[in-house]
């Protein structure tokens, strides 16, 4: 299921590949790049400093769309970043035991 398909209009600025990088994230455990890891992780100022043009001008749309989709323990600190990461990595182990 995709949580991030089919999002209110709202979120329009918000560039496409960005919200494709959430839901790998969000969904899949897909580690993200150097800028959405800095939105996850709390980063104001990495954020700032790794955002494209497209991204900077969308930030707030970002948040609030991380805020409005995303569960709680998936973003906001390095911590928590890390630990949703590691859940997935222990479940790819966990499915290849018998």
């Amino acid at each position: 299921m995709n949580r991030f398909a089919n999002l209110p209009s709202e979120y329009l600025e918000v560039p496409q590949s960005t919200i494709r990088g959430i839901a790998r994230y969000v969904e899949h455990g897909i580690p993200p790049g150097g800028f959405l890891t800095a939105v996850l992780e709390n980063n104001l100022k990495e954020s700032f400093a790794r955002a494209d043009e497209y991204n900077r001008r969308a930030m707030f749309d970002i948040v609030m769309l991380l805020y409005n989709y995303a569960p709680s323990n998936c973003w906001g600190s390095p911590e928590r970043v890390a630990a949703w990461m590691l859940t997935f990595e222990t479940e790819g182990a966990d499915d290849g035991k018998q």
